[in-house]
């Protein structure tokens, strides 16, 4: 452990999962989890009086009762907000108590370049230390534009004035940075890319080192994320009848919950493949290692992607991935390397795509051991962290 000065990193998110899973309930990721990991890091990287504090959104009362400050060994402070809209002026009165409390930041990073960013950019300045706004999805994409067309267009405004004023921007996705820096007009220099890692490991580890679907009779294709529009499940479930019209032998199951999902219920139930696919819902974050685990394949249909952690996840199963292009899959899929990239939303397309992995063996068997190779090598858990606080200290003031 290192005895330079030490840094406090206030981070502001919108995030309740964040919260929820600071007093012990169970949410879909790992948020606790990494963030104990960079304040382990940054502790580490420069001294052992460092915090983070995370200033979250959660509802008036939600969860107030459950709170026990120092609970936890990273600090969360709820904002118990009566609407989401008066997120801002509740993170105003958590900063002020921290100020008055002698607990100094030097560093503020917000999750969004909207609403609390202002908050956040402007107490950078009367504070005088640095300002990191975060850049977690495509927001350059038309299909986000789409999503919600007045709000995130206010959105876009926001984000285009917060970026002017920042001297560093984190992404997650080269491609995502790419397309935001020439869509905002932001000097590429400012947009430092930084992924974020995966936690989630195999535990029949001889399984995923030794992937084959030689003598398997029924394969498998998972989808895992929100079941929101973003990912186009109509495109995914699409392309899963016209595979099943090639080979039977196939399943196909979906797991996750959003606004769409009681739509891809009735698309699939009212169709002749509705035995071929199985609905899961949400599940806990850790209880997702047994269906990578007995998966062969991941298919992403999304309009637009931050990064696509759960490709990442699928990597370190062995899994090969087809995704549309989305933005952030392109950085982790290799086309004829460790599965395809599909240009074209055609459900023909990308079933000639997924067929031909399932089809050859040894395609297959390649293709696992490459994806198994780089989620190790390029995008490991502790490399990925430690790439992140490194820049958080590099944005301090």
């Amino acid at each position: 452990m290192k005895n330079n000065p030490k840094k406090n990193i206030l981070f502001i998110s919108q995030d309740t999962d964040l919260y929820r899973n600071s007093i012990g309930n169970e949410v879909p990721g790992d948020p606790l989890f990494r963030h104990k990991k960079y304040q382990e890091i940054l502790k580490n990287n420069t001294n052992k009086d460092s915090q983070i504090i995370i200033i979250t959104y959660t509802k008036k009362n939600l969860f107030e009762k459950n709170f026990k400050e120092g609970k936890n060994v990273i600090r969360i402070i709820p904002s118990n907000s009566i609407f989401r809209s008066t997120f801002f002026i509740d993170v105003i009165y958590q900063i002020i108590k921290l100020l008055k409390n002698n607990w100094h930041p030097n560093l503020i990073s917000t999750q969004s370049t909207w609403g609390e960013a202002f908050i956040g950019i402007i107490f950078s300045k009367i504070i005088n230390c640095g300002y990191l706004p975060q850049i977690h999805t495509d927001i350059s994409s038309i299909y986000w534009f789409r999503e919600n067309i007045f709000l995130n267009i206010f959105r876009g405004i926001q984000t285009f004035l917060i970026l002017r004023f920042s001297n560093l921007i984190r992404t997650v996705s080269y491609v995502s940075s790419k397309n935001i820096s020439k869509f905002y007009k932001v000097n590429r220099n400012k947009l430092i890319v930084s992924p974020v890692g995966i936690s989630l490991f195999p535990v029949n580890k001889e399984l995923i080192k030794k992937r084959d679907i030689t003598s398997k009779k029924i394969l498998t294709i998972l989808f895992i994320g929100r079941i929101e529009l973003q990912k186009d499940l109509n495109l995914w479930i699409d392309t899963a009848f016209i595979i099943l019209k090639r080979n039977k032998n196939i399943r196909f199951k979906i797991i996750g919950d959003g606004s769409q999902i009681e739509k891809v219920k009735s698309k699939v139930y009212r169709s002749e493949f509705k035995k071929s696919f199985e609905i899961l819902g949400s599940i806990n974050y850790k209880n997702l290692t047994k269906h990578y685990e007995n998966s062969d394949l991941l298919f992403l249909s999304s309009h637009h992607e931050g990064f696509g952690r759960v490709v990442l996840e699928a990597m370190s199963f062995g899994l090969p991935c087809v995704s549309t292009r989305s933005g952030g899959p392109e950085d982790l899929i290799k086309n004829n390397k460790n599965g395809y990239i599909v240009n074209n939303r055609s459900p023909q397309k990308i079933a000639d795509k997924i067929c031909f992995i399932l089809d050859n063996k040894k395609v297959y068997r390649n293709m696992s051991r490459e994806s198994l190779r780089k989620s190790r090598e390029t995008f490991g858990f502790d490399k990925l962290s430690k790439n992140y606080v490194e820049l958080l200290i590099k944005a301090c003031n």
